[in-house]
């Protein structure tokens, strides 16, 4: 039996709060709220109520502030109503605890995710029959790495069917400023779905707010607005590739706990907390329980 820890000032965070109540206690009574966002239950005064959106996300939209998990959770549904086919566009509250329930590669899968501490969102994707993981982002740099919050949620969303998770971060169109991330992820995920070259695309910035206020009322989503003629200058983030370790029958990499413990037998690694483990067992020998007992 081996085992190894992870450093004492290594922790994992989701990004993700929590506003408890207190009168009550029941973390089911929870708002969440993802930084710059707007609490889920605090305002009845709906504006659609089919998708959850009330008045308050009306006004954050046209604001021009960031947008915040109603709205990506709204753009998911409907893309979801319209594109059964597609797997993902599950709930972003899901990031909490991880909670993503894995998607299989026999179709396309999409999935908007609050990557890191920052109000910031990303769009992912798996094609049909691939086990690369593609991330758009309109906030990149060709020296950016993927952080260890939106590397667990990759992994849990993407499921890998080996020991390496590769992720490419495609080349795409860049914002301009720093409050359009979320309608750029979700203009990402209206191309995938239309069956265009997110990578060929190209946005109107400043339409886009209207684009998607027009989306949310009459209950359909379309692709973005586009320049007629395309802008040879504009700002692309760079190709890349990463190549991710994963362990574990979870499949997620080491830093989701820790401390791990390697099987006797199959010299398989296994999270503790995935195998019932508590921090300050040293068991000598150890077989895993999935394969070896």
């Amino acid at each position: 039996m081996v085992d190894r820890q992870l450093p004492d000032n290594q922790t994992i965070f989701l990004g993700v709060t929590f506003k408890k109540n207190v009168a009550s206690g029941d973390s089911k009574d929870d708002a969440l709220i993802i930084s710059g966002g707007s609490p889920v239950m605090d305002d009845n005064n709906w504006w659609i109520k089919s998708v959850k959106l009330r008045e308050s996300d009306r006004v954050l939209l046209l604001s021009g502030s960031d947008l915040n998990d109603n709205l990506i959770n709204a753009a998911h549904a409907l893309l979801n109503s319209q594109f059964p086919e597609i797997q993902g566009f599950q709930h972003t509250i899901l990031a909490h605890h991880l909670k993503f329930q894995p998607t299989a590669n026999s179709t396309l899968s999409i999935q908007i995710l609050h990557a890191g501490s920052t109000n910031h969102w990303i769009c992912t994707s798996r094609k049909k029959l691939s086990s690369a993981v593609e991330i758009m982002d309109s906030l990149s740099s060709s020296d950016v790495k993927t952080s260890l919050e939106t590397l667990l949620q990759i992994a849990k969303v993407y499921s890998a069917s080996k020991s390496i998770l590769q992720i490419n971060r495609l080349s795409v169109q860049q914002q301009v400023g720093i409050h359009d991330c979320g309608l750029f992820a979700i203009a990402y995920a209206v191309e995938l779905c239309f069956k265009n070259d997110v990578e060929n695309s190209q946005f109107e910035q400043l339409s886009m707010r209207k684009h998607l206020l027009d989306c949310f009322t009459t209950g359909i989503m379309s692709p973005f607005p586009q320049p007629r003629k395309k802008q040879p200058s504009l700002v692309r983030s760079v190709r890349k590739v990463e190549r991710i370790k994963v362990y574990c029958n979870c499949k997620l990499p080491e830093e989701y706990d820790v401390k791990m413990i390697s099987c006797d037998k199959c010299h398989t690694w296994f999270h503790y907390k995935c195998v019932n483990l508590k921090l300050g067992e040293n068991p000598r020998s150890w077989k895993c329980p999935f394969h070896c007992c």
